[in-house]
């Protein structure tokens, strides 16, 4: 067993094991979490195996499987599962214990937001991680603005992304810091929170906060 499968493990055991607990059940939601988890993990594994393919990051050998899957172990594309599942209980066990309220946030100032991600993107477009992650985060405000203000607005998204960034900071910390990946310098701006790239906080924000807007569209449509 490798050290990333553990790490893996660690990440979705409690949240999976308090699934069926009563009050927030969130084995009955699975249906919505997991088409979220496979629509927009789609994207982000094509992203990860491009990358990893173009040396952008690479694995360290010693702590994942020999076995590779579109340039990734397979415990890099079960991240993609783990990762969200987890997150996702994280964001109903706040909405069962803070009534979700809506939050004073102008529309311009989301516009403004993707505007900024974009021309951030563009000064460090030779930096391809650090383009990409300002690019997709550019990407997220514009769509979240324009189509799914009604979860932008709201309390309990920033409650969520707040929360979930604590585990994410252990999680990744553990990962940068064996390391259990690792970065090409021309790849990232090197600016690092700790052993963990700027470029993973921005990457995370997008892809947390694209997953829980496809959650929240398939569980109000019941899709």
């Amino acid at each position: 067993m490798s050290f990333y499968l553990l790490i893996n493990i660690a990440i979705i055991s409690i949240p999976l094991l308090l699934s069926f607990e009563r009050r927030v059940m969130f084995y009955r939601k699975w249906p919505y979490v997991f088409r979220a988890i496979l629509v927009i993990g789609f994207f982000y594994v094509a992203w990860d195996a491009l990358a990893t393919a173009t040396g952008h990051w690479w694995f360290n050998p010693q702590h994942v499987s020999s076995i590779k899957l579109f340039f990734l172990p397979p415990e890099e594309i079960l991240f993609f599962v783990t990762t969200p599942f987890s997150c996702l209980f994280i964001y109903e066990v706040v909405c069962f214990f803070h009534s979700d309220k809506s939050l004073r946030f102008p529309r311009m100032l989301g516009y403004a937001l993707s505007l900024l991600g974009l021309i951030l993107g563009v000064i460090f477009i030779e930096r391809h991680y650090t383009a990409l992650s300002f690019f997709s985060a550019a990407l997220f405000f514009y769509a979240a603005t324009r189509y799914f203000y009604v979860t932008l607005a709201t309390q309990n998204f920033w409650i969520y992304l707040l929360i979930c960034y604590v585990p994410f900071a252990i999680f990744n910390g553990i990962l940068t810091g064996v390391p259990v990946v690792e970065y090409a310098a021309d790849a990232i701006l090197g600016w690092r929170i700790g052993t963990i790239p700027l470029e993973d906080f921005i990457y995370n924000f997008s892809y947390l906060s694209f997953t829980l807007i496809a959650y929240r569209h398939y569980r109000s449509q019941k899709i």
